[in-house]
């Protein structure tokens, strides 16, 4: 996880990782604070989130994926900060893939 040091400051807390299944041609929404136990009237906690997928698919960060959101393969590795009372949009494209998320606080 040190790779965030110099991208968004020192690492406060890792809070493990998230799986999830997506299935060709569908949507699913991902909520990157799932389990975390965060109040959504506390106000946002931005989570920095490294997502890999083990097949194709499309994601959307902070809303629901479509057909035309972001392309990530297996060979790609996406880094971003997402808003603890926000998602991340999942599209599978082609097969089934599973879309892995790491978590951390910075």
């Amino acid at each position: 996880m040190a790779i965030f040091g110099g991208w968004a400051g020192a690492i406060k807390a890792t809070l493990g990782e998230l799986t999830q299944v997506a299935n060709d041609g569908s949507s699913i929404s991902v909520d990157p604070a799932d389990g975390l136990g965060f109040s959504a009237t506390a106000g946002a906690t931005y989570i920095v989130c490294v997502i890999t997928t083990d097949g194709n698919a499309l994601i959307q960060i902070g809303d629901v994926a479509t057909a035309s959101s972001f392309a990530l393969t297996s060979a790609d590795v996406l880094t971003c900060t997402v808003a603890s009372d926000r998602v991340i949009g999942v599209w599978g494209d082609g097969g089934t893939p599973t879309i892995t998320i790491q978590r951390a606080i910075v």
